[in-house]
């Protein structure tokens, strides 16, 4: 059950935190150079990642601490999506960094991209970041595009919204890969369903539902971002 899991934490004045969620424990805590922009947590181990502004990659166990980080560069890191096992972990900068044997003190970069020019932002996916609970599908979006990735760095699937929508937020994928969803900053949601055939480039396919939503941004203090593993915690978008 939920009470049983791990409530991972970042913090915009750059601290790092693991609680436990039925104890109210801390089990981690941990202050990076600056805000950590996103966190995100392996639903079955505990494993955690964290996109810090100073431009690091941290990497986490509920059970070690911090097993390592890396810095590529001067940019400022800004997703991260980890797989249910923690084994692997997308990170975006300016570009792509995808890690296999992430859940080890010796992480594999198996592929990364870099930043493209503008236009074409094609690389420049890095603002919101999801993957599917087995970690063979990553979906990436940032400015008015998202693009789904294979695991092994295969572009899968690219959608642009229509440019009277405002910039993407948020990501979510299904485990399948099927369904993607995309959060704007007008506070409109969107779910499209994966197109058949081959990867046809930037396109614009009608989102088979909307949703208008109000964002709730805090006014003062800290903005915090949250995610929740669980023990049993479903198989995303249903």
């Amino acid at each position: 059950s939920i009470s049983r899991g791990l409530v991972a934490v970042g913090i915009q004045a750059g601290r790092v935190m693991l609680i436990d969620l039925e104890t109210g424990r801390t089990v981690l805590d941990y202050w990076t150079g600056n805000t950590v922009k996103d966190v995100d947590i392996a639903e079955k181990t505990g494993h955690m990642g964290a996109a810090s502004w100073d431009g690091g990659f941290y990497y986490f166990s509920p059970d070690k601490g911090l097993l390592w980080s890396m810095f590529m560069g001067s940019s400022t890191s800004r997703s991260v999506a980890v797989s249910s096992d923690g084994s692997s972990v997308t990170f975006t900068a300016r570009g792509i960094f995808h890690f296999e044997n992430a859940s080890t003190s010796s992480p594999v970069l198996a592929w990364h991209t870099l930043y493209g020019p503008a236009p074409p932002r094609e690389y420049n996916i890095n603002n919101a970041a999801d993957a599917s609970s087995d970690g063979n599908y990553i979906l990436l979006g940032d400015g008015f595009k998202a693009a789904l990735y294979g695991r092994d760095g295969t572009p899968l699937e690219t959608v642009l919204l229509n440019e009277t929508e405002n910039f993407i937020w948020g990501v979510l994928v299904k485990d399948d890969g099927s369904m993607f969803l995309l959060r704007d900053s007008n506070g409109m949601v969107f779910v499209f369903r994966r197109q058949p055939g081959p990867l046809a480039g930037d396109v614009v396919p009608p989102a088979i539902l909307s949703v208008s939503h109000s964002p709730e941004e805090p006014e003062y203090g800290d903005k915090v971002t949250v995610r929740v593993n669980a023990t049993d915690p479903g198989s995303g978008l249903d």
